[in-house]
């Protein structure tokens, strides 16, 4: 299905691409490697926590939420509404986030030092075994969280939505898993070019997400005068032989 954009809605892509573009070249980078003894040291440190455990609590809160005859469905927003795409593609770069930053630390402690350096330093750390148990967990999460952003709302809104909580996600849990924000405590330059990056993301997915739902209310129309909502609402609740839907 090809979608049509608005001038708004390029421009809103423009931003926001340039920004992730910005991000992932100035950002948090590790020019020497961790020793994995040193991950697991900072995996239980407090500002790794501070940070990772909101984050596993509002996974499984859009899980419970999301999921068929779930206890809070009452809190599920709309079929196609802005914050079912916020609150999907949120829970998606989540845990492709967390998907990509353990598996680093899995394929480093069993093929490169394993299987590549004949070394059992890594996968006699718990912190290896961990690490793939959080894979088996966050990877078919991740698709299922995806399947729903991708189907509340155009693939223009939504696409870039999960890409960038996904790559901010994963810059925040690289760089405080494995120590990658002391690079830029180094470089002013490169801080405050992340720093501006971030917020060029921010401001293109704000516009992102109010081009879609202007775009709407244009496609809805303006309401029908001489018919109230509820009287709308309770003729196509009473309809029997054809599914109707209000956008």
């Amino acid at each position: 299905v090809r979608e049509r954009l608005s001038y708004l809605e390029w421009l809103a892509l423009l931003i926001a691409v340039t920004g992730i573009g910005l991000c992932a070249s100035f950002g948090p980078s590790s020019e020497t490697e961790l020793p994995l003894p040193e991950v697991q040291k900072e995996f239980t440190g407090l500002v790794f926590l501070a940070f990772a455990i909101p984050a596993v609590a509002f996974i499984l809160l859009t899980v419970l939420i999301l999921v068929p005859c779930s206890p809070i469905k009452r809190w599920r927003p709309a079929s196609n509404s802005i914050k079912l795409s916020l609150l999907s593609a949120a829970g998606a770069g989540m845990s492709g986030a967390f998907s990509i930053t353990f598996a680093k630390v899995f394929t480093t402690a069993v093929f490169e030092e394993w299987i590549g350096e004949n070394s059992t330093t890594g996968v006699e750390l718990w912190i290896t075994w961990l690490a793939l148990g959080v894979i088996i967990a966050c990877a078919p999460t991740q698709l299922w969280l995806l399947n729903w952003a991708l189907g509340s709302g155009k693939a223009s809104f939504t696409v870039p939505l999960y890409t960038v909580m996904i790559i901010g996600a994963n810059i925040v849990l690289g760089g405080l898993l494995f120590d990658e924000f002391t690079c830029l405590a180094e470089n002013t330059l490169d801080l405050a070019v992340f720093i501006g990056a971030f917020i060029m993301v921010v401001i293109g997915v704000c516009l992102l997400s109010w081009g879609q739902e202007r775009a709407k209310r244009l496609a809805a129309g303006p309401p029908r005068e001489g018919k109230a909502p509820f009287t709308i609402f309770v003729s196509i609740a009473g309809a029997s032989t054809e599914h109707a839907s209000l956008e």
